[in-house]
């Protein structure tokens, strides 16, 4: 893989940046303590701000009770208009077990309500020393894929279960254990994911980042993309070993949140990768990728 920084993006009012998608040549980005989800036109000029909980007279929201959204993925079941689907972190018990789907045709939002219940089921599958912090979904077929971040003390983890599960309760989740990620000689964690159908790829994006825990933020040492290979026939494996990894620790300043592919260039990539600059405004780049 072949990661060349293009440039950076500078759009109109982005207030923090930890998760983006895009559809329909229209870029969504969430941040981990805003109340809304910006929409963005290809050209980076500010379409909307889309509130999340409508009757809330916030913003934003200080760490202590922040929802921290961190996860983002286009959400495709059968028989049903494709949605948006955001999560929280799950890092602190109640507070962070949230998540939304929004209609990507009516943009109507809507609190998953058993999601809760859920996130207790995913942390069942953790060991040791491990905790929830969801920073990464993705549908593949018909899986919901879920990347579980680690910090200097505990391991990636990666969660599937069935792609229904964001709309109807289930309680079927699979573990698959990441190797280990290194980003300038220190354990990194995952910090977003996309899935490309065309090749069967499942991205992410990750950061290494001196913290012992899921709550607390730390020196950032480094970013960096990787990917894993031919997921959708390997969902029920025990363990992945990324494919390749690539860090730019040298290149972007900041947090690496999460990417989303942008158009294709013969075969190569254009993605966009956002970044969260702990309090200052969220910043976004475009990246050609090559595999």
């Amino acid at each position: 893989m072949i990661v060349k920084f293009i440039g950076e993006v500078v759009p109109d009012q982005l207030q923090s940046a930890s998760a983006v998608e895009v559809f329909n040549k229209q870029i969504y980005i969430a941040g981990d303590n805003i109340n809304y989800i910006y929409l963005y036109s290809e050209k980076y000029s500010l379409l909307d701000k889309i509130k999340l909980f409508a009757d809330a007279d916030f913003n934003t929201q200080p760490k202590p009770v922040k929802k921290d959204w961190e996860a983002m993925s286009i959400l495709n079941i059968p028989g049903r208009v494709p949605k948006l689907l955001l999560a929280g972190s799950g890092s602190k018990k109640v507070k962070r077990d949230f998540a939304i789907v929004m209609s990507l045709k009516s943009r109507k939002i809507n609190n998953i309500e058993h999601w809760p219940r859920y996130y207790n089921v995913v942390r069942k599958k953790l060991v040791d020393n491990e905790e929830l912090n969801i920073e990464g979904i993705a549908q593949v077929k018909d899986s919901l894929v879920l990347l579980n971040r680690g910090n200097l003390t505990g391991g990636n983890v990666i969660f599937v279960s069935p792609a229904k599960a964001a709309v109807a309760f289930s309680d079927v989740v699979h573990r698959i254990e990441s190797a280990p990620l290194d980003i300038a000689g220190t354990k990194a964690g995952f910090t977003g994911a996309f899935y490309m159908e065309e090749t069967d790829t499942l991205f992410y994006t990750a950061a290494a980042e001196l913290t012992t825990n899921a709550y607390l933020d730390g020196k950032v040492v480094g970013s960096a993309i990787g990917y894993f290979s031919n997921v959708s026939n390997r969902l029920t494996e025990a363990n992945w070993v990324p494919d390749k990894q690539v860090a730019f620790h040298d290149i972007l300043e900041g947090k690496v949140e999460s990417l989303t592919l942008l158009r294709k260039l013969d075969n190569k990539y254009v993605f966009l990768v956002v970044t969260d600059n702990d309090g200052a405004p969220g910043s976004m780049y475009e990246l050609l990728i090559e595999l």
